[in-house]
């Protein structure tokens, strides 16, 4: 019920981050991950959201685990920098749930800013959360992708799919039609029921328009 203002702003963050979930935490000590998302929703668009992204950024890397925690599920892909997660997968203080958010915040951001992409995060594939990459992945290291269809996508075709789920929330149209062209002519590489499940998932996205307002080149080099 206290009122934000720019002078409190950082210290109600910081008692948000004290009471977040847990298993066996009565309601009383577990309301701080509701209370920062309403805030979030609440505040989008102010300057009040501007200074909050800077000092859940902040808690990325200077926080303690509980804040970094928090950050790491609530800082948005479009006002952040990649270099602030990137230095927060450093740590060594955070557990492995912390640590797959943080992969994934990486993925959303990448995504949406692929120039601060490195060939080192191909070593991220197989650990949690690392689906969130697959845009990146597929602007920024595109050879690289088709290089390793079977490691990317696997062999379970729903699996394949979710995984290119992730992929394409940072794609154009004409990236989404070129994607389409490249699958459909590795289909020995990626075996028939998952190219087809692939295929099936983009077209349904291409004619559902999930597509026509993203304009743009397709960002890596074509056969």
């Amino acid at each position: 019920g206290t009122p934000v203002t720019a002078d409190n702003l950082e210290t109600l963050l910081r008692l948000c981050a004290e009471h977040l979930g847990g298993d066996y935490k009565p309601e009383s000590e577990s309301w701080g991950d509701g209370a920062a998302g309403r805030f979030m929703r609440e505040a989008a668009g102010t300057s009040l959201y501007d200074e909050a992204v800077r000092v859940l950024c902040g808690f990325l890397t200077d926080g303690n685990p509980d804040q970094v925690k928090m950050a790491a599920g609530l800082i948005p892909a479009k006002l952040t920098s990649p270099s602030a997660i990137i230095a927060a997968m450093q740590r060594h203080d955070l557990d492995a749930s912390t640590s797959r958010q943080l992969r994934a915040a990486l993925g959303r951001t990448l995504s949406l800013d692929v120039r601060a992409y490195e060939p080192r995060f191909r070593s991220l594939v197989g650990q949690p959360g690392w689906e969130s990459l697959m845009g990146a992945f597929l602007i920024a290291d595109h050879e690289w992708i088709f290089d390793h269809l079977h490691a990317i996508f696997g062999e379970d075709p729903a699996e394949a799919a979710n995984r290119l789920w992730f992929g394409v929330l940072g794609l154009n149209a004409a990236e989404a039609a070129a994607l389409r062209d490249e699958l459909d002519a590795h289909r020995a590489e990626l075996g028939e029921a998952c190219a087809d499940a692939l295929l099936d998932y983009l077209d349904d996205e291409i004619k559902s328009g999930t597509f026509k307002d993203r304009p743009g080149p397709v960002r890596w080099a074509t056969p």
